[in-house]
Parts: structure tokens; sequence; C-alpha cells
């Protein structure tokens, strides 16, 4: 990270999750079926942390588990989503997610690390704070 900031820190019945400035980091449990259900619970948590601040998402894939596809278009919906990034180094899940961006209609990209993948959110977000603008 580029400077310290709050860390906002929650546990749901699906996954944990964490926000830092405008990033949104989750780990989901193993075996679930993240469907819109979570989701909903989720981009509640979001909007109650952030407001209409435009924000980014993070899904640090640690453990199997399944993405209903229709979340995206959801998500889609909520406008104060800007970028998606997941986390991964299995080729299956890199695979899926060449699914999975075809139902979100903004930067939905694969890392290999989390620094990876926040280094981009700093990058592709609005930052008001360190002055960048989006490419």
């Amino acid at each position: 990270m580029r400077h310290k900031s709050p860390v906002t820190e929650t546990t749901f019945e699906f996954g944990n999750v964490q926000i830092i400035d405008n990033i949104v980091i989750a780990v989901m449990n193993e075996g679930i079926l993240f469907g819109t259900s979570y989701n909903t619970q989720l981009l509640s948590f979001c909007e109650e942390q952030l407001g209409s601040k435009p924000y980014g998402y993070i899904s640090f894939r640690k453990n199997s588990y399944a993405v209903d596809p229709t979340v995206y278009l959801q998500t889609a919906q909520n406008t104060n989503i800007r970028a998606i990034a997941v986390v991964s180094e299995q080729d299956i899940q890199k695979y899926n997610v060449t699914i999975e961006k075809q139902f979100f209609n903004h930067p939905f990209e694969v890392f290999e690390s989390l620094a990876q993948a926040t280094n981009w959110m700093h990058n592709v977000l609005p930052n008001e704070t360190t002055h960048q603008h989006r490419y």
C-alpha cells in the first residue's frame, strides 16, 4: 500500500471482507456458491462503508468456490464499482475469469498476487488522494 489507511474488516457467512481506502478485498469460504443473495449482502456492506465513493473489488481466491455469473449483472447495476480483479495462480480460475468478465462492463482482470491486483486498482480507479486518473 502507498500509505497507511484505516482498514474495515468483517466476516460474513460466505467469507471475509476488508476495505482499505476505496478497495474491497474478499476471501470467500471453501466450497460455497457465491450467488445473488450473498452478493446483495456484500454490496450493502460496501455501500454502508463507502457511500457513493467509486471503488474496486478484489476477489482473492485462496479457496475453491463457485460464482453464479449473474452476480456480475447485479453488480454492474451498482454504478460505484469501477473495476474487478481476481487473484489466483490456478489455471482453472484464470479460465473462469474469461467467462465471468463477459458479464461485467468495466475493467476486469486476473492477477497472480494481491500486490499486482492492488497496484492495478490504484491505476484504474479514480483516486483523489494521489491525484491519479484513469487511463
